[in-house]
């Protein structure tokens, strides 16, 4: 069986980062994380410089505080998911093959055939478009390397089988 369209795509940091972000992995496990934590240290800094008649200058400085400090945590989570997983490293090439039931999709570690029922949704970003089997699981595309007829195929395909 002939392959209907065949695209690769070379892996980088910032392709990762947006599919992170936009899959929601990481940035669900921070706020899980994250929460209580939040929670604790807001009622105390409000707690602590409402005693001392300053609690609305240290209030508009935490809330930017928190959510630099939220920001770092999100980066260095992404950051150390990406160095974990060694089939999506800096430069890594993959092919996909689209066929008219399913695609393939091959690295230098294995190949995987995926019908399109298995593809939950179709998420497009700037840089990339993710295919995601589940919440934790995707392909990610380059979009540069994507063709118009091919993007209407697979949102043909997506919303078809959905």
């Amino acid at each position: 069986m002939e392959p209907l369209f065949i695209i690769h795509t070379t892996y980088n940091y910032d392709l990762y980062r947006e599919y992170t972000y936009l899959a929601g992995n990481i940035y669900r496990l921070i706020v899980k994380e994250t929460l209580m934590y939040t929670a604790f240290c807001v009622m105390a800094v409000l707690f602590v410089y409402s005693i001392t008649s300053t609690w609305m200058l240290s209030y508009y400085l935490f809330i930017p505080l928190l959510m630099i400090l939220l920001w770092i945590k999100y980066e260095a989570a992404t950051r150390m998911k990406w160095k974990k997983e060694p089939y999506i490293q800096e430069g890594t090439t993959v092919e996909i093959r689209f066929y008219e039931d399913h695609l393939e999709h091959r690295n230098p570690y294995a190949m995987t055939s995926v019908p399109y029922t298995d593809v939950e949704t179709m998420i497009e970003g700037r840089r990339g478009v993710y295919l995601m089997l589940n919440m934790d699981n995707g392909i990610l595309l380059e979009k540069s390397q994507i063709s118009l007829e091919l993007m209407d195929f697979l949102r043909s395909r997506i919303v078809q089988e959905a």
